[in-house]
């Protein structure tokens, strides 16, 4: 049931970014540990991954862990790292944390453990623990009181810290600028959007004009005013007709064309009164 839910998809995907990012990876068992081999170290970075990986953050150790030493191992012999300690997300790359890690084990490789009595020394790397002879000594030669400084295990981790967090930025960065392609596409597409849209607002506006004038011609006002001119011409036309014809005794106007120019105008005249009193009511 497992094997075929999108659980199982999204490791596989995951794995597949630790092929991507660390060329040099072997398997050691399928879609559970992987191993690749420090730059000029006979340490090995083993990577684990959990039954539940990826909701549940991966497993890095070296190997041999016994004799390996180093500020990024913990006493269980498993890295520390801030995206594995505090707080995986199954949506962190594991290629890109492991390449991680591994560019700083490179950088820093580990060394053989020290004697127990050599390590006890370490960790108790206190001023406090000095005669007063010792510590102006250690102040008066800087190649000494430089090694003593860099020894400290505060000193240690806040060195493997900046280390961490250079890599993690490079990273970022290496990924913003795979994205600057992409949106650069973007902004052009929406500068030339923008382009279409000022034309096809412009052509609105226009039809828009064009609409409010054939509005004002249709108006009611403009209406009644043309149906009137309209009622004035046709009735101007029968009465200079009728004029023409009765009295001024027109030679030029038969009784047949007078009938036929008067009735005319006549049922224009009443048509467009009708026309008129309908658009008025």
């Amino acid at each position: 049931m497992a094997n075929s839910s999108p659980f199982l998809e999204l490791k596989n995907k995951q794995i597949s970014t630790l092929f991507k990012e660390i060329p040099t990876l072997e398997q050691i068992e399928l879609n559970s540990s992987y191993k690749v081999k420090l730059k000029n170290s006979h340490f090995y970075l083993v990577i684990s991954l959990p039954t539940n990986f990826p909701q549940s953050s991966p497993i890095l150790s070296l190997n041999p862990s016994q004799t390996a030493f180093h500020e990024m191992i913990d006493q269980c012999g498993h890295i520390k790292s801030q995206k594995l300690n505090n707080g995986w997300r199954q949506h962190y790359s594991l290629g890109k944390t492991c390449a991680e890690i591994l560019t700083l084990l490179n950088q820093n490789p580990p060394t053989l453990n020290i004697s127990l009595q050599q390590q006890i020394a370490i960790e108790t790397n206190n001023p406090a623990n000095n005669s007063i002879e010792e510590l102006e000594e250690l102040i008066l030669d800087d190649n000494a009181f430089k090694v003593y400084f860099n020894d400290i295990t505060q000193v240690k981790n806040l060195k493997f810290s900046r280390d961490e967090i250079q890599i993690q930025n490079e990273t970022l960065s290496k990924e913003n600028l795979e994205k600057e392609e992409n949106l650069t596409r973007i902004k052009n597409n929406m500068l030339s959007l923008m382009e279409e849209y000022s034309i096809a607002r412009a052509e609105y506006a226009s039809v828009f004009d064009e609409l409010l004038k054939a509005q004002e011609r249709f108006s009611n006002d403009s209406m009644i005013s043309i149906l009137k001119k309209h009622i004035e011409t046709y009735e101007s036309s029968s009465e200079l007709l009728q004029a023409k014809y009765f009295e001024l005794k027109d030679s030029n106007l038969n009784a047949d064309d007078f009938l036929k120019s008067f009735l005319e105008d006549r049922k224009n005249f009443h048509l467009y009164t009708s026309k008129l009193d309908n658009f008025k009511n």
